[in-house]
């Protein structure tokens, strides 16, 4: 074979072998890309040994500070331990009650306890559980943890969102659940 055929040659199995590799679209590279950005948590698996985790035990208490509605950060870790409980069990409906200590007025209270647990359903839904799932309301400074505080330690234990469990399977009920709501 001359030269020029084998050029030719190697040209021709070049182009032929560039044509058979994947070609990527732009869709494919911005998704790669977004990947690379954000990876994406390991998803758990459940397990027979996961352990068996109540409702009651997850919905603990949150905190606020004097005067405010935004979420602390101890506030959100708690949060961080529910939503993924209730993102695995639609059935279960919530209410958020909205507490503050006995300090201002009642209709001052009635509204910065209502903010409180409008902040909470907030994250809670920016999350992904659906608002449907989440009532508030507020008790204001009517029913406090701490009547007649004297100190700050005993008026931040008023300032605060419990929870009302409004509905839940059986299953849930009874504690027949493992860790990851299932």
């Amino acid at each position: 074979m001359s030269r020029c055929n084998c050029t030719f040659l190697s040209l021709v199995i070049v182009m032929a072998l560039a044509g058979c590799s994947k070609k990527v679209t732009k869709s494919e590279q911005l998704l790669s890309d977004t990947r690379d950005k954000f990876p994406q948590k390991k998803v758990e698996t459940v397990s027979d040994k996961a352990p068996a985790v109540r409702l009651n035990d997850l919905l603990s208490t949150i905190y606020f500070d004097y005067n405010q509605s935004v979420l602390r950060s101890d506030a959100i870790r708690a949060l961080e331990r529910i939503a993924p409980y209730l993102a695995n069990q639609s059935a279960i409906r919530l209410q958020a009650e909205g507490h503050c200590d006995e300090r201002g007025s009642s209709e001052y209270n009635m509204g910065l306890g209502e903010q409180r647990s409008r902040s909470v359903k907030q994250w809670l839904v920016a999350y992904g559980i659906p608002q449907s799932r989440i009532e508030i309301t507020s008790y204001g400074k009517e029913r406090p943890v701490n009547a007649y505080c004297g100190n700050e330690s005993c008026h931040e234990l008023n300032r605060r969102v419990e929870w009302k469990i409004l509905s839940m399977p059986d299953r849930v009920a009874s504690g027949r659940i493992n860790e990851l709501g299932q």
